[in-house]
């Protein structure tokens, strides 16, 4: 786990990625920690409010599905 231009200043996730990819969504499966890799979070000053809203961004327990 690595973090990009963190500082007390920059404390909001511009962008996450996994292994490389963009990882647009707010959480990540246990299946995909237990294999491994390199997860990178790139901090700035100010909210990123495009990043994790689209729904498929949202674990489903954060869903209205029954």
């Amino acid at each position: 786990i690595h973090s990009k231009n963190n500082s007390t200043k920059n404390v909001y996730v511009d962008k996450i990625q996994l292994d490389g990819n963009l990882h647009n969504k707010n959480f990540i499966k246990h299946s995909t920690i237990q294999n491994g890799g390199e997860l990178t979070f790139w901090m700035k000053d100010s909210p990123n409010k495009k990043r994790g809203t689209k729904k498929e961004s949202f674990p489903y327990s954060m869903t209205f599905e029954e």
